[in-house]
């Protein structure tokens, strides 16, 4: 066979494989662009669920009766809710808040609330005993890094550790027992050691 025709064989193969190629890259790209735009609403649809679970939960907390059954019905709401839950009494509260896009790999960070201009990050755990020593510290180390102040909302009991913790880090607020009862009830509430202050003008710095 003469050169020519295996040179002009040769780059007819070039020229299908190059358009198979082309071909590839742009199906990859577009089944790909499908599949994180369909994971975004699946994920946007699932937090919508949750926000309008956390408001009904609300509801019926508000109409127990006594702290010992609202600290009982917190103690078995889905964590995610019950992270929800706080961020949705925050926001009736006239605090403006901050969603996370998910609920897992967050970094410790559960959502975020302003309060005098500044940034206030919250973490909710959800006890039915004593919380950990351990998670007070690490959410205090999280600050740290970020450089902002945050909330420790808990349902559980806050033992002498934990409590040591909380106090030798001023720009930790641990937020259990009936202060927890007066957020997510629509009482007062003074994050941060704001009791005293002008907190309505707090929340519109």
């Amino acid at each position: 066979m003469p050169l020519s025709e295996i040179l002009a064989i040769a780059e007819e193969y070039w020229l299908i494989a190059a358009g198979a190629m082309v071909l590839f890259v742009f199906v990859s790209h577009y089944l790909g662009g499908r599949k994180r735009r369909r994971s975004k609403a699946i994920r946007r649809a699932r937090h919508a669920r949750k926000r309008l679970a956390a408001k009904r939960r609300l509801l019926k907390l508000r109409k127990l009766e006594t702290p010992a059954r609202q600290f009982g019905y917190l103690r078995k709401v889905n964590h995610f809710i019950f992270e929800e839950m706080i961020l949705a009494a925050l926001e009736e509260a006239g605090f403006a808040i901050t969603h996370n896009q998910r609920y897992t790999g967050d970094g410790g960070i559960d959502g975020r609330f302003q309060l005098a201009g500044q940034e206030v990050l919250i973490q909710a755990k959800r006890y039915r005993h004593h919380i950990r020593a351990a998670d007070v510290k690490e959410f205090a180390e999280v600050c740290h890094r970020h450089q902002l102040k945050g909330i420790f909302v808990h349902t559980g009991r806050t033992g002498k550790l934990a409590n040591e913790i909380g106090r030798s880090v001023p720009s930790v607020d641990i937020v259990s027992g009936q202060r927890m009862l007066n957020l997510l009830t629509g009482s007062e509430f003074y994050p941060m050691g704001t009791k005293g202050n002008n907190v309505a003008a707090l929340k519109a710095s």
